[in-house]
């Protein structure tokens, strides 16, 4: 056995970590947009022009039942604006109704 020990004949596994997140982040990417595409496929399935995040907002009403636009926007994440847009536009299809 010698004496002195270098890291010639040891493999390097430095990158072997980095390799697996970059694995992992390619599927996570990958698992995104399936999500993507099937929200947009579902709103399509609803109406052709019902945005994926109209569906989101519609899929929230149905869990939490009637919604102040600040409690929906809060719970989404979003401003309120874009609560205001997607409301009307539920609205003009007829998915919705406000009181």
């Amino acid at each position: 056995m010698p004496d002195t020990v270098t890291g010639d004949a040891v493999p390097s596994t430095a990158t072997a970590p980095r390799e697996g997140v970059v694995a992992v982040e390619e599927q996570l990417i990958n698992f995104v947009g399936t999500i993507r595409a099937n929200a947009r496929a579902a709103a399509i399935s609803i109406d052709p022009s019902l945005a994926p995040f109209g569906l989101k907002l519609l899929r929230l009403l149905r869990k939490e039942g009637p919604t102040h636009s600040s409690a929906a926007a809060d719970l989404l994440l979003v401003d309120r604006s874009v609560i205001s847009r997607q409301v009307k536009q539920l609205q003009e299809l007829g998915l919705i109704q406000c009181s």
